[in-house]
């Protein structure tokens, strides 16, 4: 039988994790490096260097204007991060005011708080951002503000039942009968343990906001140039796919470990925080 690691986990969950680590490092510092620097100018135009081939002077080959595609993956890893980032943070800072206001209003707000996030959630994350984007217009503030109000409802019930679980612990009761206020039992006891379970949930969330970025500029009501993100390259080498197959493939690959990293980066977070987690009433004991 072969040994398990600690917690219950297997040998390869721990070495999952530190993949993930390692490919989300990766990914950091070619986004970081994009903010000042690619191999080639993104806007640079080589009517002379069309669907090129993979080669040392073009990693990922040239698209049908002649433009590094290895350059335009840089900048679009840039662009997942910072509008991901971006859209998972609002979100989850959004999710946590209103769950956490729904765990301590009157029952009145309660329910105009919680039914609304519910039928929300009846919405695939994908639609609700496409409808919100376009209302709001193709840009990176409208798809960005999009993608985070299309995930607010998860973030709203998340807070709301942590904040629910948190409140009914011993050592809460314990305080307020101690002489402790309700609101300086909520600020020293629920708040710094709904904070750690936000910031869980943000990083978990944060592969799928990358991927709504991605899927709203392929359909053309995300980002536009002179951004570039993994959707408009997808979409603009999309014809060459027969002849170029690997103009198509090695953008996906790449979109798709960046992806796979941080949702290892997620769960291997979550592990390490599982004893808290359950205490809180986030996982069950199954898990």
């Amino acid at each position: 039988m072969s040994a398990l690691a600690i917690d219950g986990q297997p040998p390869w969950f721990a070495a999952r994790t530190r993949a993930g680590l390692a490919m989300g490092l990766i990914f950091l510092i070619l986004g970081a490096t994009a903010v000042g620097w690619t191999p080639y100018p993104v806007e640079r135009l080589d009517v002379g260097a069309t669907l090129q081939d993979p080669s040392v002077a073009h990693l990922f080959g040239t698209d049908q204007l002649g433009r590094d595609v290895f350059s335009l993956v840089m900048k679009s890893i840039l662009t997942s991060f910072v509008i991901g980032a971006t859209a998972s943070g609002v979100a989850g800072l959004g999710g946590a005011l209103l769950g956490l206001g729904a765990a301590s209003w009157t029952r009145s707000a309660r329910w105009l708080t919680l039914p609304t996030a519910d039928y929300f959630l009846l919405l695939p994350a994908l639609v609700a951002a496409a409808l919100f984007a376009a209302a709001g217009g193709a840009s990176a503030i409208g798809v960005t503000m999009a993608i985070a109000v299309g995930g607010l409802p998860l973030f709203v019930r998340v807070a709301w039942a942590g904040s629910l679980a948190l409140r009914d612990l011993d050592y809460v009761s314990i305080s307020r009968l101690a002489g402790l206020s309700a609101g300086d039992a909520w600020r020293k006891y629920v708040v710094p343990h709904l904070i750690r379970l936000m910031v869980v949930q943000m990083l978990a969330w944060l592969p799928t906001a990358m991927l709504l970025e991605a899927g709203l500029s392929y359909a053309g009501i995300g980002v536009q140039p002179p951004l570039v993100s993994f959707g408009l390259i997808l979409r603009d080498v999309q014809a060459q796919m027969p002849l170029k197959p690997l103009l198509v493939i090695l953008p996906g690959v790449a979109l798709l470990a960046l992806v796979l990293s941080l949702t290892l980066i997620a769960a291997g977070l979550r592990q390490s925080l599982k004893p808290q987690l359950r205490t809180i009433g986030a996982i069950d004991g199954a898990d």
